[in-house]
């Protein structure tokens, strides 16, 4: 068998009801793959996991070389539970690997149970736990093993984030610095113990999602090129603004930034990182094909997390191509077009068409440039819905004229001024459940 080039993918997660979650496959040389976490496990995540093995395999049947679990919190282990119990057999995986603290040392940790149950079923997989300065070689990947979980354990952790299982891989022409969710604890040890050019990588995937991850002093001694950023887009833009963040923003080497809310990334590691972000969003027409009904297709969040107060929407989808959201007594912001599309183009008009299965207290748009993070109550434009009737609503933002104007049944109901900066496109609902039969956005 020839080589093929390695490559390393930024998994898509829906981050829909969680803002939270990672998901990595490293496809080796020799054909085989090492995952990294794997996400949450929401709605359709096991088979979207499924299908990018598929889509990058060469060999006869599926092979995982190692499967990585950074920690024990639920959206880094959840998929892996879900994904074994469903494809185990049809995919081979020959390597397990974890180190969580032990069990005195688990506060703060998700629950296990469903996982741990999943372990004897692996009659086919060798499961182990690394330790500190293991050195793990599958095909053309060599794995440093750098920090886990035991290198804490005369210590108090308040925070099971760092016992994060760290790691060097040296893959290709690159270096990439797999950090987990560690924060301040594991950050310090790292800095304490190892040299600066130990540490030094072309890759470094964000700590925690940019959450309070990683320390400042670690981000200037890793110097990476290019992000690997895996958190939704809603979260992207205040946290990279951080102090915890602050080197991500002053750095001179970045060239990439691969944010795991907008897209799913593939990078050849033999290859030069590109000295921009890949562009995932063209000057185009967008109709969310809802026949596939998966969220990870759709690529809608719901922003969740922090002090936001939000709850995620609940979706299922009909056999008429449609998708059913429901808002409990909670606000529920849905983001469907993201700020980096709307700022390609001057003017765009954004159509929902659906019918209200119930009376509620609210379905609308917000589309002027907020954080949505942060509700702007007086930002929100409702929209006239009955229970067991049929709606259609357009909104045509110009940014030419500063005007925007949403459409009732094809009759103008209201038109605001707006500035020329991007927004998102984000459905709001309180207390309701619509059924939507078509969404589109076009330029």
């Amino acid at each position: 068998m020839n080589d093929i080039s390695p490559l390393v993918t930024q998994v898509k997660l829906p981050y829909f009801t969680v803002d939270c979650g990672m998901s990595y496959v490293i496809r080796l040389s020799d054909g085989r793959f090492v995952i990294i976490d794997g996400g949450y496990g929401e709605y359709d995540e096991p088979e979207h996991l499924y299908s990018v093995l598929e889509k990058q395999n060469i060999l006869d049947k599926i092979t995982v070389a190692a499967w990585f679990i950074t920690h024990p919190h639920c959206d880094h282990f959840g998929n892996c539970t879900l994904f074994l119990n469903k494809y185990y057999g049809k995919v081979a995986v020959e390597n397990l690997l974890f180190t969580f603290p032990r069990e005195g040392k688990l506060k703060g940790a998700s629950d296990m149970t469903e996982f741990l149950k999943t372990l004897p079923k692996l009659t086919e997989t060798v499961i182990s736990s690394p330790k500190r300065g293991d050195v793990l070689t599958y095909s053309d990947a060599v794995f440093e093993v750098l920090f886990t979980a035991d290198d804490l354990d005369d210590k108090e952790v308040p925070n099971i984030n760092n016992t994060s299982l760290v790691m060097m891989m040296t893959l290709g022409i690159h270096k990439t610095l797999w950090l987990g969710d560690a924060q301040d604890q594991s950050s310090e040890f790292l800095c304490s113990v190892y040299p600066d050019e130990r540490l030094k990588c072309d890759i470094l995937q964000v700590g925690h999602h940019g959450y309070w991850g990683g320390s400042q002093e670690l981000h200037e001694k890793a110097d990476p090129k290019a992000l690997l950023w895996p958190c939704p887009d809603f979260w992207y833009h205040p946290a990279r603004k951080w102090a915890y963040n602050r080197f991500f923003i002053e750095s001179e080497n970045i060239k990439a930034v691969y944010r795991g809310g907008i897209g799913e990334y593939t990078i050849d590691m033999t290859l030069p990182i590109e000295d921009q972000l890949p562009a995932l969003f063209e000057n185009g027409d967008i109709h969310f094909d809802l026949s596939k009904k998966s969220i990870t297709d759709l690529a809608w969040s719901c922003v969740t997390g922090g002090q936001t107060g939000f709850a995620p929407l609940k979706a299922s989808f009909g056999d008429d191509d449609s998708v059913t959201l429901t808002a409990g007594e909670k606000y529920s912001l849905c983001q469907t077009v993201f700020k980096d599309k709307t700022a390609l183009t001057e003017s765009f008009t954004f159509t929902v068409k659906g019918r209200a299965e119930t009376d509620g207290e609210l379905f609308g748009f917000i589309f002027e440039e907020h954080t949505p993070t942060a509700l702007d109550k007086e930002r929100i434009h409702p929209l006239p819905v009955s229970k067991d009737k049929d709606f259609e609503f357009t909104l045509k933002l110009d940014k030419k004229t500063e005007k925007a104007s949403i459409y009732s049944n094809g009759e103008c109901t209201l038109t605001v001024p707006v500035t020329d900066t991007p927004c998102d496109m984000i459905i709001v609902m309180k207390n309701i459940t619509v059924t939507l039969k078509d969404v589109a956005y076009t330029v």
